[in-house]
């Protein structure tokens, strides 16, 4: 709600962008206030912090993980450290998104935005490469990857096909790498669309 009218607003934590007027009359009685975000405050590597965090949160819940105290981590640790079980774990975040739609995004959305497409397989494939090239400390303890979507919901038909033709990338990540699971987390469904064994 923005004033007298209804507007739509950008779903994504952080991003305050405002589109066209929907509506010129709300006829909501006795609604809250909505609260301010402070997350305009945040900029650079407190924002992804706080995304990464968020998404994790949310991706912990949904996966059914006894996440105790998640925080934030520097390179070269893994993005997230936590307990569960009352054990030290580690959790490496990779957003699964196509460049352009990214600084789109990052810029904010034009006026009156176009339809887009979402080609999975390029971003599927260039973070697979990414995090297979990665060293992360974890002081032997265990660390998990968790792809996910969050600018544009997947087809789930053309991910199918994409994990089947990169299996061997992917088993080599927990092979030759340190993942001990592998994961792919939608946000838009708030679903686990894969997971290794």
């Amino acid at each position: 709600r923005f004033g007298d009218g209804r507007r739509f607003r950008c779903p994504f934590h952080g991003c305050d962008n405002v589109g066209l007027l929907v509506a010129n009359f709300v006829a909501d009685v006795d609604s809250p206030e909505e609260p301010q975000s402070d997350n305009k405050a945040l900029t650079g590597d407190a924002k992804k912090e706080a995304l990464e965090l968020s998404v994790f949160q949310e991706f912990a819940n949904v996966a059914h993980l006894s996440a105790e105290s998640p925080e934030n981590a520097k390179p070269p640790r893994p993005d997230i450290r936590c307990r569960i079980g009352g054990e030290e774990y580690w959790f490496e975040l990779g957003r699964i998104t196509d460049t352009k739609l990214a600084k789109a995004v990052s810029i904010g959305w034009p006026e009156e935005p176009a339809p887009f497409s979402f080609a999975q397989k390029e971003p599927f494939v260039r973070i697979i490469e990414k995090k297979t090239a990665t060293q992360y400390e974890t002081n032997g303890r265990p660390v998990d990857l968790v792809l996910h979507f969050d600018q544009q919901p997947p087809d789930r038909i053309a991910l199918q096909r994409h994990i089947q033709e990169h299996a061997a990338a992917l088993n080599g990540l927990r092979e030759r790498g340190p993942f001990t699971r592998i994961w792919i987390y939608d946000k838009w469904s708030k679903s686990v669309l894969w997971q290794s064994a």
